[in-house]
């Protein structure tokens, strides 16, 4: 599941549990996504990640990258526990290469160092 928590400004900060599908891109992350982008013209995001479950089939991260206005996310927090496998640490970072987006990682609990970064420059 992905919920909307709150947003500073043109950060934008998600909660991420469980097993992702796709309607949880395609309902509640990309439509927040799009109502922050009518004020601002560069989002930032901040995704905290809990009791990660993987993605169903077609709710893969390859939903948020295939999304035509990605090129607008400036950087990419993503507080995470354990259940974040590292093999999906490096496919974002290489998503991050790819598009030219910042991402950084940060351990559970350091989520004022996430939002700290988030608002530096």
């Amino acid at each position: 599941m992905i919920e909307k928590k709150a947003a500073r400004g043109n950060i934008q900060w998600f909660h991420v549990t469980g097993k992702l599908t796709e309607e949880d891109y395609t309902n509640n992350l990309i439509p927040e996504l799009e109502r922050a982008l009518e004020q601002y013209k560069k989002i930032r995001l901040l995704i905290q990640v809990e009791y990660f479950g993987g993605w169903t089939e077609g709710g893969a991260w390859e939903e948020l990258k295939g999304w035509k206005q990605f090129s607008k996310v400036e950087r990419i927090a993503i507080v995470a526990d354990d259940s974040w496998d590292e093999w999906v640490t490096w496919m974002v970072k290489i998503t991050g290469i790819i598009t030219g987006t910042s991402v950084r990682f940060f351990k559970a609990g350091r989520i004022e160092e996430a939002w700290d970064w988030l608002e530096s420059m």
